[in-house]
């Protein structure tokens, strides 16, 4: 454990420091793309920039297994050394700007780990509030709205079992969950909404099911999550 400590904390420190600027040219890259096809489809912008953000992802995580792997090789190697005067020379090596740098590593990887916390507490309150709405102050839905909803669903393709409700605690149309989606209206809606526009809202609602955004939202949120310092993401 006091071997793997330090080399873990270096590794970070090295991750953190590399995702910096790797981001920055993942994120220059796709400004230039963005920027050369102004009128690319939305679709594609989402999915462009969605891409960018797993890759992102991906060098850090690259990153940290990569120099985790090397740092361990090398303190092996570093162990089965039996000439002493190598060993007395590996350890009195004029000290670099690398040395300099990782001096300041257990600092910022202690800010990483407040950061984290903080970061998981409020996806946490957040994560207990959508579980809120999906079980408390729930009312049935007009028959009319019901029957809207089933030809939307038949309409839009969607196979998964998805529930229908009113809420009186929530202020928008939203879908929650991914699994076992629920789809919420606020309950002063009932008498303000024509068959129309529940119909338009559906629409809305539902393809946000069908395009699995919930998930990716999941996904975009854990990346950001960890990645929390980088600007760029």
């Amino acid at each position: 454990m006091e071997t793997l400590l330090p080399q873990f904390i270096k590794a970070f420190g090295w991750s953190i420091l590399n995702s910096l600027w790797q981001s920055a040219l993942i994120y220059g890259i796709l400004f230039i793309v963005l920027l050369s096809i102004p009128k690319l489809a939305a679709k594609h912008k989402h999915n462009l920039a969605f891409g960018s953000i797993l890759l992102m992802f991906g060098c850090f995580i690259y990153n940290l297994s990569d120099i985790m792997l090397k740092n361990l090789s090398i303190s092996k190697t570093t162990n089965g050394i039996e000439n002493i005067g190598a060993y007395q020379y590996l350890n009195n090596i004029p000290e670099n700007l690398n040395t300099k740098i990782e001096q300041y590593f257990p600092v910022v990887v202690s800010f990483y780990i407040i950061g984290i916390l903080l970061q998981l507490f409020v996806i946490v309150k957040g994560y207990n509030q959508l579980a809120r709405f999906k079980k408390e102050s729930l009312s049935l839905v007009p028959n009319g709205w019901n029957d809207i909803f089933q030809k939307v669903t038949a309409n839009l393709k969607i196979h998964k079992s998805i529930k229908f409700h009113l809420s009186s605690i929530v202020n928008v149309p939203l879908v929650i969950g991914y699994l076992k989606p629920i789809v919420l209206f606020p309950v002063a809606l009932v008498n303000e909404l024509d068959n129309d526009q529940v119909e338009a809202i559906l629409i809305h609602e539902l393809s946000h099911i069908r395009r699995n955004d919930f998930l990716l939202n999941l996904i975009k949120t854990a990346i950001e999550t960890f990645l929390f310092f980088n600007p760029f993401v």
